[in-house]
């Protein structure tokens, strides 16, 4: 059995560094491997390489310890209820030194913790501590401006009766329950909550108020010894779904070159700060209103936004925003390399195809020459015995932090509209269980509006007409650059780091012609077919023209493919290409033509 009497007595001085904090959780590490004589520090930064996560106070097993089973167990602590639960989702995927089985990573309940704590408070409120905290609660609470004032309550004469002013822990925790009962009991909504001048040093004793008052909208912390502005983003990052007002003058976090950062990470919809305003409300609602579930999919439109599950879609869409707002600022986006690591990726690859000129809002003249020396096209850069060529594609591609700022200071400056105009924008994001991450993409266009940083890659123009002629010379050869609109696709793929900053491993970004959002594509309405149709074939006994979907025979083949013709523009030998492809069903047809139609080529049209 586990003795807490033992924990931390190591005899084979394996020990990590002790850090005592009363919020830690422990973890039990069983599997293959696990013995008295392991090292437990191979083992701890072994579990870090394949997680990202650090266990602090570990044990090895000594050598007295009952078998589990037929397995040993190794203990270890962990900062957080989020960072255990995280760490547990890896159980049963890591081998040590490859040994089966695999090791199972299990949470130790913890009997003190505050929510434990919360709902073991007595629930009584009609006679002695519970009455009192009942009736002071009543007291400080106004209906009309669905406000709680708890501000001060340490010292308040009211609640010395209930000798609880002696604990004030445990005063806190009592004060909690009878808000959560009368939430539940009395239905009474507390959108404001008042908590300055408490004396809070963290926020442990009210860690968990985003499971009691989830929809708080304004909340002041003001007054009070918080030192710490990240311990928001542990304890409370995404919970307050509505949080937007934060009053925290007159803590010692508020001098942190960090306090605003840390803050706008750990609630997405945050306006005001100190009653300073730290976002533009009108865009942070224009962003949210289209995220899954707000506005729903009008038929015939594909879904612009999609999300694995919903706690990471605002989790995803901050990112972005934060991602783009420093990518924008060409002097600051070196502040994204701390997001990539020593094995982290990044590549760009250049469509440099042509769209057909039948697509409205295209670009038919792209400029990709500030672009020349990064693109990693494999198509532009295929693989051969030259050992130039193989030399050119290790090149591209960018391997840590140091590589990859230097690949940053050769793109342009260019400007996203992800808030300004998110209706031209695609999301998607599913997790990556085996690592614990996950895989955004996003597809939109961005408006290029300057040179890159570092200017001696650039292309240089020159004299002479040597630029090709044709309409698929999309490197303007000889000329100056010319800056205009792109369409990109960007894959990133993010997993958890310490404190909770994700880290880039993989950053892919396809950059092609502007075009307008492919996503947007509506189902046709019908259409009527045109005066030289013969007679004899609008006159034969088979469904109007608006209700063939599925042809099967060879007159509704033909209709069919006619309307296909009219719809897409296509000449005979690509419609009839596309219908067979799509077993002549049409809504198929039309949507393969819109998914590949930047593949067509101009021959294929009418």
């Amino acid at each position: 059995m586990y003795n807490n009497n033992n924990r931390y007595n190591n005899t084979n001085k394996q020990h990590g560094n002790n850090i005592n904090n009363s919020n830690n959780i422990t973890i039990k590490i069983t599997g293959g491997g696990i013995n008295p004589q392991m090292n437990g520090r191979d083992f701890t930064n072994f579990i870090f390489k394949k997680t990202r996560y650090n266990l602090h106070n570990w044990q090895v097993p000594p050598q007295n310890q009952q078998l589990q089973g037929q397995f040993y167990q190794f203990y270890g602590e962990v900062n957080s209820k989020n960072i255990a639960q995280q760490l547990c989702s890896f159980s049963g995927m890591l081998k040590y030194n490859n040994i089966n089985p695999p090791l199972r990573f299990e949470q130790v309940q913890n009997s003190n913790t505050n929510t434990n704590a919360i709902n073991s408070f007595s629930s009584n409120t009609t006679s002695g501590a519970g009455k009192v905290l009942n009736e002071f609660v009543m007291q400080r609470y106004n209906p009309t401006a669905k406000m709680l004032n708890l501000s001060n309550y340490i010292q308040d004469p009211v609640l010395q009766t209930t000798g609880l002013l002696n604990n004030t822990t445990k005063l806190t925790l009592g004060l909690l329950k009878i808000v959560d009962l009368l939430q539940k009991n009395n239905g009474i909504i507390i959108e404001t909550l008042d908590l300055s001048g408490n004396g809070f040093k963290d926020l442990s004793p009210i860690k968990d108020l985003p499971l009691i008052i989830p929809n708080l909208v304004n909340l002041s912390l003001s007054n009070n010894m918080i030192s710490r502005s990240a311990l928001f983003g542990i304890h409370w990052k995404n919970k307050f779904k509505k949080m937007r007002e934060l009053i925290l003058i007159n803590n010692p976090m508020c001098s942190s070159p960090s306090f605003q950062n840390d803050l706008m990470s750990a609630f997405p919809k945050l306006i005001l700060l100190d009653s300073q305003i730290i976002r533009d409300e009108t865009k942070v609602n224009t962003l949210y209103n289209i995220l899954p579930g707000t506005t729903p999919v009008e038929a015939g439109k594909l879904k612009q936004f999609f999300f694995e599950s919903e706690d990471i879609s605002s989790y995803t869409t901050q990112f972005l925003g934060n991602f783009f707002k420093l990518w924008d600022d060409q002097m600051n986006r070196n502040q994204l390399i701390s997001l990539y690591q020593q094995e982290s990726q990044f590549s760009i690859s250049v469509d440099s195809s042509i769209p057909p000129a039948s697509i409205e809002t295209s670009d038919q003249h792209p400029n990709f020459n500030v672009y020349n020396n990064l693109n990693r096209n494999l198509n532009k850069l295929p693989m051969s015995s030259s050992q130039n060529t193989k030399n050119n594609r290790i090149a591209r591609l960018y391997k840590g932090n140091i590589d990859i700022g230097t690949a940053f200071n050769q793109l342009p400056s260019v400007k996203h509209f992800l808030i300004e105009d998110p209706t031209n924008y695609s999301i998607q994001n599913v997790k990556y269980s085996s690592i614990n991450g996950m895989v955004i993409s996003i597809h939109g266009y961005f408006e290029e509006n300057g040179d890159p940083l570092d200017k001696a890659s650039m292309p240089k123009s020159s004299g002479g007409n040597t630029k090709r002629s044709g309409r698929y010379n999309s490197y303007s050869h000889g000329t100056s650059i010319k800056y205009g609109k792109k369409s990109f696709d960007r894959t990133i793929c993010l997993i958890p780091g310490d404190n909770g900053i994700p880290i880039i491993v993989s950053d892919l970004l396809n950059i092609r012609s502007h075009v307008s959002a492919a996503w947007n594509y509506e189902t046709p309405k019908p259409i009527t077919p045109p005066s030289s149709a013969s007679s004899t074939n609008m006159n034969t006994a088979m469904p109007a023209q608006n209700e063939i979907l599925i042809a099967n025979t060879p007159q509704e083949k033909e209709q069919l493919c006619l309307k296909v013709q009219q719809y897409t523009k296509l000449n005979q030998q690509w419609a009839i290409m596309l219908c067979e492809q799509s077993n002549w069903n049409y809504e198929l047809a039309i949507r393969g033509f819109n998914s590949s139609v930047g593949n067509i080529p101009p021959t294929a049209y009418q």
